[in-house]
This record gives C-alpha cells, structure tokens and sequence, in this order.
C-alpha cells in the first residue's frame, strides 16, 4: 500500500515535468509553422524557469541563514538560558529542522513541482521512517519530555532502580549516566520517561539512615546515647534537624536501633562510612555486643 502511494505521486511529479516538456515541443513545432524564431521560444523557456530557479536559490539562502539567526536568538532567550545546555540544544535542533523542512516545501512551490504530489511523497516516507525507527522516535519522544518535565538536570545523581549514576550528558536519544565507579552507561530517554526516576540532588540535604543490632541484654538507653553522641560529634552531620535514635525493631536474636542523621547532600557517602566505622569501634570500647548468627553442628556417634 505504501509502495503504491509513493510510486503514484513520483508518477504525477514524473507527468508534470513531461507535460512541460511537451508544452515546449509543440510551442518549438507552431513556431516553425508560423514563422517564429525557435530561439525565441527557448529563451522565453530559460529566462521564465531560470527566474524560478534563481528565486528559488535566493529564497533557500536567505531562509537558511534566518534560520540560523532565528534558532540562535531563541537559543538566548531567557526561558531557554534556564535550561540544561544538552535540552536546549535539542529543543533548537529539533525547531531548526521544522523550520528547513517548511523552507524546502516553499523552494519546490516556487520551482513549479506540484506540491501535492510533493507533499504525498514526504509524508509517506516520514511514515515509513516512522514505523522502522519506533524505537527512536520513542526515545525523542522521552527527550522532550524530559525537557518539558524537568525530572532532572546535568550533573544530578539519579537512580531509575536499574541504573544509577551521575547525568553527564543529555542527548537527542540517551542520558548518558556515569556511575561512582566510574562506568558510563547510555540509558535511552524513553526508558527514563517513563520509569520512577529518583533524583538524590534536587534537595541540599539528606538523612542517613543506620540500622544498628545490638544483644538483648544491652541496655538500650546507654546505647542510643552512645549513637546520638556519635551523629552530634561528627563534623559532616548538621544541628538541624538534630540526629535521631530509637529502638525500631525486636528482633530474633537482636534488638534494632535505628540512627538518623542529617547532612548535606555532597557528604551522603562520607558520612555514612564515618559513622559505621565509628560505631563499631566505639561500642568494642564500651563492651556493647553486635550479636551475629551462628551455627551449632552436633554430631551424634553410633
């Protein structure tokens, strides 16, 4: 079906041109019957199509350059400046080729090819490019979402639950994440789109969380006291909101005290690696067990 429509509008472009010529045959035939110079009808011909030809080409240079300027002057408008540079180029990018393709449509009205024949035939490929490139069009798709959304920006951490990582670049098709160990990986932005993105650089702050197992016979109150006293002397932990002990959990050969400490963002990582290490010694120093799982093999002899 598709064949068909394409191979019937390259027919009516095909017919055109022959009409055209023919035009010009019979017109060269009657000159000589009347006496009329055949020069005369092929200037007529040159000086009438190469006056299109050359509107045609100043028109396709005039627009290709107020193209540029217009795309580079959106491009500094304010609502654009506030974008990622890697969205913002996208979004020019994608308006720069609109823009060409309306001004390659007026260059062959102005050359005479019959425009719907013309048009016909770019909307049947476009839908044929279309339906083999699905994939990539959903990751354009997702690309202009996330410009409009905003879900996160260059440099943010984020985590999509399959990948995580540092945003280093905002492409057209793929994000471009580079993880702490310093692996890159190219995530496509319909998948991006469409899952549950956390973003762990939106807010200036973040709360550590440390679930802490200590024996049944500790006594609790000594050992949230010894934690509070840990997350409060850290330098890396902010006075607001003051760190936080509990306990949260009985479990079945431990009870579990849950310590919450604040900090900023940047020092997440630092932070939490402090403290664990902290905690560990402190309680060795303090006589506090961190009670683990063990096995009793028992061995019976016939």
């Amino acid at each position: 079906m598709m064949k068909e429509i394409i191979l019937n509008a390259a027919d009516d472009v095909a017919e055109a041109i022959s009409e055209t010529v023919s035009e010009m045959a019979e017109e060269v035939s009657a000159s000589g019957a009347s006496g009329a110079s055949t020069w005369d009808i092929v200037k007529g011909y040159i000086v009438e199509y190469g006056l299109r030809l050359l509107i045609a080409l100043v028109v396709l240079f005039v627009g290709l350059k107020l193209i540029n300027v217009l795309v580079k002057r959106i491009k500094k408008r304010k609502a654009l400046k506030n974008m990622d540079n890697s969205a913002a180029t996208m979004l020019g990018s994608f308006l720069g080729i609109a823009l060409k393709v309306i001004l390659f449509v007026t260059v062959i009205g102005i050359l005479g090819i019959p425009m719907t024949s013309v048009i016909t035939i770019i909307g049947t490929v476009s839908l044929a490019i279309g339906l083999a490139l699905q994939g990539s069009l959903a990751n354009f798709a997702g690309g202009l979402m996330i410009i409009i959304f905003k879900p996160f920006r260059l440099g943010d951490f984020i985590d999509n639950h399959t990948d995580s990582g540092v945003v280093t670049d905002m492409g057209v098709f793929y994000t471009t994440l580079t993880t702490p160990d310093n692996r890159v990986i190219t995530v496509p932005n319909s998948l991006l789109s469409n899952a549950t993105v956390v973003n762990y650089s939106v807010s200036e702050t973040r709360r550590v969380d440390l679930d802490i197992s200590v024996a049944y016979n500790t006594d609790t109150d000594i050992a949230k006291r010894l934690l509070l006293s840990l997350g409060k002397a850290n330098p890396l932990s902010l006075e607001e909101p003051e760190p936080f002990c509990a306990v949260t959990k009985h479990g079945e050969s431990a009870v579990m005290l849950t310590l919450r400490v604040w900090c900023k963002s940047a020092d997440y990582w630092n932070l939490r690696f402090e403290l664990l290490e902290n905690i560990k010694k402190a309680f060795e120093a303090a006589g506090i067990e961190i009670p683990y799982n063990y096995v009793n093999v028992i061995e019976k002899r016939k």
